[in-house]
């Protein structure tokens, strides 16, 4: 499984709408059957947001960080599948 990946999968199937990290890492764990603990998903966010593939939002009120994916990352997710 290439968890890069399967964040791009999900966040392009959103359509441009953000979505909180619990529940991308919920959708995760069950489109892929592997348990993603909070650091590797962390992780990978990481360098999908160093590449410009995603952009996230950190709420100020202590909320969950919420993600979506850029053109840049969309046009990266196309080409890997």
């Amino acid at each position: 499984m290439n968890l890069k990946l399967e964040i791009l999968r999900e966040l392009d199937a959103a359509k441009g709408l953000l979505i909180p990290e619990p529940r991308l890492q919920r959708d995760l764990v069950i489109i892929t059957g592997t348990a993603i603990s909070t650091i590797e998903l962390r992780d990978a966010l990481s360098e999908l947001k160093e590449k410009k593939y995603i952009s996230g939002v950190d709420p100020d009120l202590g909320g969950p960080a919420k993600w979506m994916i850029t053109d840049q990352g969309r046009a990266a997710f196309q080409n890997a599948v």
